[in-house]
């Protein structure tokens, strides 16, 4: 029997595991209210702000990735859009040319690895994984936080 509860509380804790796997889950938590930023940007914004993580100002076209299997589709030179990395993304910092992060701030993953490798980084783009689209022309400003679009 206590087997039988094993499995079924591991089947259970996998499922829920497997179904916010890719959810970012809100800023703050006060019992069981939930509080996010206010959302600043929509599609027909032009001139994004983030967070400056990694010096450099760099053109380019978007790669908007969100799962780490698709890291496959990226190509060389592209500005890659995610809502965070880990460990994991490392191996492609050599390829890409740039990186926006939904989350995080000068002393998140994606920000060290990108000033390791020399590539500009804006973080704290809440939602760019949604309101980027893969193939659009940006530039991205790592010394000031400025996305903009290139028409």
């Amino acid at each position: 029997k206590e087997i039988t509860n094993l499995r079924s509380s591991i089947k259970r804790r996998r499922n829920d595991f497997l179904k916010y796997e890719h959810v970012l889950p809100p800023k703050f938590l006060q019992g069981t209210q939930e509080f996010n930023d206010k959302l600043r940007y929509t599609k027909k914004n032009q001139i994004f702000r983030g967070i400056p993580a990694s010096q450099g100002i760099v053109s380019g076209y978007i790669r908007v990735i969100n799962k780490i299997e698709q890291i496959p589709d990226i190509k060389a030179g592209e500005i890659l859009v995610v809502s965070r990395t880990d460990p994991g993304w490392t191996p492609i910092f050599s390829k890409i040319s740039g990186l926006i992060t939904e989350t995080g701030g000068i002393l998140s993953h994606g920000a060290v690895v990108s000033r390791e490798y020399g590539i500009a980084a804006i973080t704290n783009i809440p939602n760019a994984c949604t309101i980027f689209r893969t193939g659009q022309r940006v530039t991205i400003n790592g010394y000031n936080g400025i996305i903009n679009f290139e028409k």
